[in-house]
């Protein structure tokens, strides 16, 4: 009975104290637990009250997730913690704490005021991985103050923000997961006195990242103001802008008085334009007076971004010390990822400053497409200031591009196939050990495998797999991870995903029944690790349909690829040194087992061609090593061609469309 009074008395004490401060609680009015205060912030953040004060304890306000309401100002006083409670957060989108569909919030912290997760139980074994516990999630939210909060070791991003007119000031990021602050979408963001800062975990790792997941979301009036952005694994400054298109809002984001130090690059600018993207967003990116100082890599990194897209300008910029790895350049141009890439374009330099040791390239500007468009306006100046004392001035115009970024071919590839459900229906399987399982090449992949297989019949099918720990190269980028993964396998064309865990390293078998026989879409990603087949008693190819894959060379070995390829024309397209600078002899075969050419694959994009009147069927592709040179990352990728590279010449299948001869 005693207890039921004390808490009675806790109650009205704490209306009390709601009605009588004019709407200002104090969460500790509430109630106070050093082991689990989750129900009495609960009550706090729902109790109504215009302001809340988080006040000072004994110790932290440990916590399970929370989430706050419209119309309300939540105030660390200074040196309050807000604690995960750990072992807790097991749910991948559990959030330190949560604005979901807010309007007018404002977070403040006084001095040393802390929100802090457990980055490192989240990575281990007792939790599935993930990149979605963020300390902050600021969802669909308009007009949102955060001030004064140190943020860190969240289980995903710092601050993940998508809203409008929302400002983020004084604010410390650091040691999170995935990001300091990720920007989704958003209009009218002012980002202020922040610093960013030492993040690891899982890519991409920047400082910040803005990313739009969507085409119909916007980044509308982003100012980014005297923030540092340090000692991130991924990149200092990061825009990747893949998911927009021209029916996207213009992009207008100004980086003002900002520095980057120790990245991996100083800024990162990509917007990820492919064969997938003829329509690029348009807008503009301004760095004003910001300092990129002492990357891994390029200091400054800009492209997949052609003419017409969203305009790059640095105005009154410094590259410092940059690429430190001792093989980029401070400035990178051009490098395209895929080889049907637009060349980039449409760039000011107002005078750039580039400071670097004696002996250190400063640019590397690359046609790595196979693209015939010329560049028409990158413009500007730079001056390239080295530590031996020498300068010299650099004027980008159109005699510049004709010598730096001259067109690799003279006509454009043939577009690639349509893949069809009427087209995989008309396949012919050409299988000559009908359920027997042969050895595969062996091919690691170390961001992800995709492949394609056929199935007879439903039930199981046999394939066999492997994983292995991720080099050191990789986990300075990536993280160490664990060497946990999956498989995902589901009908081509078809929603529904049959899961299961990937092999371990010691090798094993894939177990998922399948529902009918037909052909299917394997995906398999390790956390710290890569991934390969091993055998199959079905045919099994490499599916490059969605864009090149990074690939491996499996130690010294050759690694060997068969595809059906046409009567003429552009067979295949690849490259090699993807991140390593590595090269490789490409050798081909015919159908007839004739030697059929042979082409160095470097760090450009390579194409491949048929002789004409060579026979249709199936060709064979061998990468093998040039003496003295690196060996290790590679990509494949093709035109008019379905983009399929088999693994077992024994195993296979082909189109009739191959019968005709391609468009060259």
């Amino acid at each position: 009975m005693r207890r039921m009074s004390v808490a009675f008395v806790g109650a009205v004490c704490a209306c009390a104290v709601l009605s009588a401060a004019g709407r200002t609680v104090k969460v500790s009015d509430f109630g106070y637990d050093p082991e689990d205060s989750t129900r009495f912030l609960r009550q706090a953040l729902e109790s109504g009250a215009e302001k809340i004060i988080l006040d000072r304890q004994a110790g932290p306000w440990v916590t399970l997730p929370l989430k706050m309401r419209s119309n309300t100002e939540l105030v660390f006083e200074p040196g309050v913690e807000l604690l995960a409670k750990r072992g807790a957060y097991k749910a991948l989108r559990d959030y330190l704490l949560e604005l979901p569909y807010c309007t007018n919030v404002t977070i403040r912290g006084g001095a040393g005021a802390t929100m802090r997760m457990w980055k490192k139980d989240y990575q281990g074994p007792d939790y599935v991985h993930g990149e979605w516990r963020y300390a902050l999630r600021i969802f669909h939210c308009e007009n949102v103050l955060v001030e004064g909060l140190t943020i860190v070791e969240s289980g995903g991003d710092g601050i993940g923000v998508t809203g409008k007119n929302i400002t983020i000031r004084k604010c410390v990021c650091d040691r999170n997961h995935r990001q300091g602050i990720s920007v989704f979408s958003v209009e009218n963001l002012l980002i202020e006195d922040c610093v960013l800062s030492n993040t690891s975990g899982t890519a991409p790792q920047s400082g910040i990242d803005f990313e739009p997941d969507h085409p119909n979301e916007i980044l509308k009036n982003v100012v980014m103001r005297n923030c540092l952005s340090v000692n991130n694994l991924g990149d200092g400054y990061q825009f990747y802008l893949g998911q927009l298109n021209s029916s996207s809002g213009d992009v207008s984001v100004t980086l003002e008085n900002c520095r980057s130090v120790g990245n991996s690059s100083g800024l990162w600018l990509d917007l990820g334009v492919g064969r997938h993207h003829a329509a690029p967003p348009k807008g503009i990116i301004r760095c004003v007076n910001c300092t990129f100082e002492r990357s891994k890599h390029a200091g400054v990194s800009i492209h997949g971004k052609p003419a017409g897209s969203v305009f790059a300008a640095l105005e009154n910029c410094s590259i410092v010390n940059a690429a430190t790895n001792g093989t980029s350049s401070a400035l990178s141009i051009g490098s395209a990822s895929k080889p049907d890439q637009p060349v980039t374009d449409d760039i000011r330099f107002d005078n750039l400053t580039v400071r670097l040791d004696d002996g250190r390239a400063w640019l590397a500007c690359k046609r790595s497409g196979l693209t015939p468009e010329k560049v028409g306006n990158i413009t500007g100046t730079a001056r390239i200031v080295r530590s031996g004392g020498t300068e010299e001035t650099v004027t980008f115009d159109a005699a510049w591009a004709d010598k730096w970024m001259k067109p690799k071919v003279d006509k454009p590839l043939p577009p690639r196939r349509n893949m069809t459900k009427e087209t995989w229906a008309r396949a012919t399987v050409l299988d000559r050990a009908p359920g027997q399982a042969v050895e595969l090449s062996r091919i690691w992949f170390p961001y992800g495998a995709k492949y394609v297989f056929y199935a007879p019949a439903k039930g199981r099918v046999a394939l066999t797999g492997r994983t292995r720990p991720s080099k050191a190269r990789d986990a300075d980028r990536y993280g160490p991870g664990s060497l946990k993964g999956a498989v995902k396998i589901n009908a081509v064309g078809g929603k529904r995903k049959y899961v299961c865990d990937a092999p371990g390293k010691d090798g094993g078998a894939i177990a998922v029944e399948l529902p009918a026989a037909g052909f299917y879409e394997l995906a398999a990603k390790v956390s710290g690790g890569d991934f390969a087949l091993e055998s199959a008693c079905v045919p099994v190819a490499v599916d490059t349909r969605g864009g090149n894959l990074t690939m491996l060379f499996d130690g010294g070995k050759d690694a060997t690829f068969w595809f059906d390829a046409p009567a003429s024309g552009t067979v295949a397209m690849v490259r090699g040194g993807t991140y390593s600078g590595s090269c490789a002899n490409v050798a081909l075969t015919d159908a007839d087992g004739q030697p059929a050419g042979q082409v160095t694959a470097d760090g450009d994009w390579r194409a491949v061609y048929a002789p004409d009147g060579k026979a249709v069927g199936l060709w064979k592709m061998v990468f093998s090593k040039i003496k003295g040179k690196p060996y290790s990352f590679y990509a494949l990728d093709m035109a008019s061609q379905p983009g399929l590279f088999f693994l077992s010449p024994e195993k296979t299948w082909r189109f009739p469309e191959n019968n005709r001869v391609s468009p060259y």
